[in-house]
C-alpha cells in the first residue's frame, strides 16, 4: 500500500533519530489519540480515541479511558522498544 500513498509512511524505528536521540514519547501517544494534528493523515473523520474515551469523572467512561490511555502507553513503549541507530 505504501507505494499508493501520497506522503511516505514515518519510519517509525527511526523517532528517536529525529527528535535528537530522545523517543518523543508524549508526541506519539498524542499522535496515536489523535490530540495532534498529522497533516499527512488527512481529516478526522473517524472518531479520535480521546474522544470517546475521555474521562468523566467515574463510571465506565472513566474506567475505560483508564483502559485506553494504559493500551496508549503499551503502544508507545513498543515503538520506544523498536528504535534504531541512525541510518548512515
Amino acid at each position: 500500500m505504501a507505494p499508493a500513498l501520497k506522503t511516505s509512511p514515518t519510519d517509525l524505528t527511526q523517532l528517536a533519530t529525529g527528535n535528537g536521540g530522545t523517543f518523543p514519547r508524549d508526541r506519539v501517544i498524542q499522535v496515536i489519540a489523535g490530540e495532534r494534528q498529522v497533516t499527512a493523515h488527512g481529516t478526522r473523520e473517524m472518531p479520535v480515541w480521546c474522544q470517546r474515551f475521555a474521562p468523566t469523572g467515574s463510571g465506565a467512561t472513566a474506567a475505560a479511558s483508564i483502559y485506553a490511555r494504559r493500551q496508549l502507553e503499551r503502544l508507545a513503549t513498543y515503538i520506544e522498544s523498536v528504535q534504531r541507530a541512525p541510518r548512515p
